[in-house]
């Protein structure tokens, strides 16, 4: 007596060796749970409705590194984790062949080195992921997530003598937000405008600044000078450089004109500075090159 399918015994796990019934509307065949696993492996183009109703594909997770750049997908990528310490390069595969497929990338190191994916987009900072989908023409970017955290960084600047930097920075979607402060263990040296230098990776985006580009222009943040008496004095943070600093200087209204001028931060200006005094400095900052 035949039985229904329904009927049939249901196996507790499937081995790759356990055969499967099946037919292409003309006969009955067999295959084992083994070929079955290749061809979904194999097949690129597979989606949910493919399978049986309730399962999930496993998706298929390839990690890289600078020494594989440049990184061509293989067809059964789904999830790309990337060391891009370095910077890497990947190829994605042809929009065309893979239409409805959809993939993650994720840059998975602290470094400013750059993830390129040809022809789409980039990653900048750590965490940061896409999700691209192809539309049958090209790769497009469904989803993109930016971590936005404090790491540590430790600052440079014009005073290198009896100064100490400690700092921190974050991502905010184009922008980045730094915090430095720099403390004296004596007076610093001399004949120099306050300026703090980028880490390197990091420049300033002109082109997203609301107005001339020149030491007039400050960012969205704040300065303090403190002395160790407890006395502070205002500062603003001012763009310096594209690549490599901000200026730390003070508004001040020039004698007998109704116009502001400024005034960089000095050894002696707006005080003397020496052991126990401090500058902080906090702003935010378009940054080149970062997509929001």
């Amino acid at each position: 007596m035949s039985k229904k399918i329904t009927e049939l015994q249901l196996i507790s796990a499937i081995t790759d060796g356990v055969n499967i019934p099946g037919d292409n509307g003309l006969q009955t065949y067999r295959l084992t749970a083994a070929q079955l696993k290749a061809w979904i492996l194999a097949n690129g183009n597979i989606t949910r409705a493919m399978l049986a109703v309730g399962a999930q594909a496993k998706q298929q997770v390839v990690s890289i590194a600078n020494a594989q750049s440049p990184y061509t997908q293989i067809e059964a990528a789904d999830i790309i984790l990337v060391n891009g310490a370095s910077g890497v390069t990947i190829s994605p595969l042809t929009a065309s062949s893979y239409s409805g497929k959809i993939v993650k990338i994720q840059k998975t190191d602290s470094s400013f080195g750059i993830v390129t994916i040809t022809g789409v987009t980039a990653l900048h900072t750590e965490g940061e992921c896409v999700t691209l989908v192809s539309d049958g023409t090209n790769w497009v970017v469904l989803e993109r997530v930016i971590p936005s955290k404090w790491t540590s960084w430790t600052p440079t600047g014009a005073f290198n003598t009896n100064s100490t930097y400690t700092g921190k920075w974050k991502r905010e979607g184009k922008n980045v937000r730094m915090w430095a402060r720099v403390a004296f263990s004596g007076t610093p040296n001399s004949a120099v405008a306050y300026t703090i230098n980028l880490p390197s990776g990091i420049a300033v985006d002109t082109a997203d600044m609301p107005s001339a580009v020149n030491q007039y222009n400050a960012f969205d943040g704040r300065a303090i000078v403190i002395d160790a008496s407890i006395n502070g004095w205002k500062a603003n943070v001012n763009y310096n450089s594209s690549t490599s600093s901000v200026l730390v200087a003070r508004s001040v209204t020039i004698a007998g004109a109704n116009i502001s001028d400024v005034n960089a931060v000095t050894y002696n200006d707006p005080v003397t500075l020496g052991n126990g005094d401090s500058i902080e400095a906090l702003w935010t900052m378009p940054a080149a090159n970062w997509n929001g």
